[in-house]
């Protein structure tokens, strides 16, 4: 796959940005990337319904490109190397160079399997892929795309109508509404909103395919992808229980451990903010076997980072010649807001 014009712009960033990488990556720091769908405009031609206006989708070519930015501007290493160890086995495992980079897909989208992982084996490039569970098999529509699905289909005002209050986004209807809602009440709430249209979720499931099975999991898994736990339904864990936290967590792992054949090791927080890290969500998956946990807010970590509130960079956009600033120069400004932020 030869670089476009947009990648060997980036690629000519990327050595201007070496020898930062050498200064970070020699105090052990990393960081992840985030993806969760990528179009072709051939075989998901006809997803736009279920994903616009979810921030999730990144074009074929984009990716691509910023493949052959990360592959060549940084160390992909799998989840593994960066679990958390004693610093003997983290400096064992270091020996300076470019900075280390983790590449993961969220969610169940079948995309990851029939498009992107094809791309990253192509490349040899390690990867990990965090999963719900509760959508594998396309037995029924995830929340988030039925939402967007109604918005689309049958207009805002389906979504309004559904909370008693007017809604201006499907962003707005899943930050600002679902977030307040404990599992039941989502599953209760988007269920009432597709009888509204006169839906049933598992025939559009079944017709759209749009999630991954239980097969291109363990498949997965055979070749070595690292497969995490992403909460079976995609929740906002701000809302889970003692009980709901068994369903959305623990379950969800074990589940993920039938479904690829090993042991969950790893957890991603949906929509990735610090407000799920819970008490009761930490304690969770540290009893449960977790080794890791991960939002987003698009910053780096190093080896004083907690392993139960890594960070992420979402690179849904795609753009290579903008990842060298989300890499490199945007997280450092990030971090320095939140010490003024927690210090003031």
């Amino acid at each position: 796959m030869a670089p476009t014009r947009a990648a060997l712009r980036a690629l000519g960033v990327a050595a201007r940005v070496t020898q930062v990488h050498r200064w970070a990556g020699a105090r052990g720091a990393w960081s992840a990337v985030l993806f969760h769908h990528v179009t072709d405009g051939v075989t998901w031609a006809a997803d736009s319904p279920f994903v616009d206006g979810l921030g999730v989708t990144v074009a074929q070519d984009a990716f691509g490109d910023c493949l052959q930015y990360l592959a060549s501007a940084y160390d992909v290493v799998p989840l593994a190397a960066v679990l958390p160890v004693s610093a003997e086995q983290r400096a064992a495992r270091y020996r300076g160079g470019k900075r280390r980079v983790v590449i993961c897909f969220d969610d169940a989208y079948a995309s990851v399997a029939q498009i992107a992982a094809p791309m990253l084996a192509n490349l040899g490039l390690p990867w990990c892929f965090f999963v719900n569970p509760a959508p594998v098999g396309n037995t029924g529509l995830a929340g988030d795309n039925a939402v967007a699905y109604v918005a689309n289909v049958h207009g805002l005002d389906e979504l309004s109508r559904a909370v008693g209050k007017t809604v201006s986004s499907v962003s707005e209807f899943i930050h600002g509404h679902l977030a307040l809602r404990t599992p039941a009440q989502r599953r209760q709430l988007i269920a009432t909103m597709l009888d509204a249209v006169q839906v049933d979720s598992q025939t559009l499931a079944q017709q759209a395919k749009l999630y991954v099975e239980a097969a291109d999991i363990r498949a997965l898994a055979d070749s070595g992808v690292e497969i995490g736990n992403h909460t079976s339904e995609h929740v906002h864990c701000r809302t889970l229980t003692e009980d709901s936290v068994r369903e959305q967590v623990i379950d969800s792992a074990a589940t993920l451990h039938e479904i690829s054949g090993r042991p969950v090791r790893a957890f991603a927080y949906p929509y990735g903010n610090l407000r799920d890290r819970t008490g009761l969500m930490t304690n969770c998956l540290r009893s449960s076997g977790h080794k890791c946990a991960f939002v987003v807010h698009n910053r780096g970590n190093t080896t004083k980072t907690d392993p139960y509130a890594l960070f992420r960079i979402s690179l849904t956009t795609g753009d290579p010649s903008l990842v060298a600033a989300e890499m490199e120069v945007l997280p450092r400004l990030r971090s320095l807001k939140a010490k003024l932020a927690k210090h003031a």
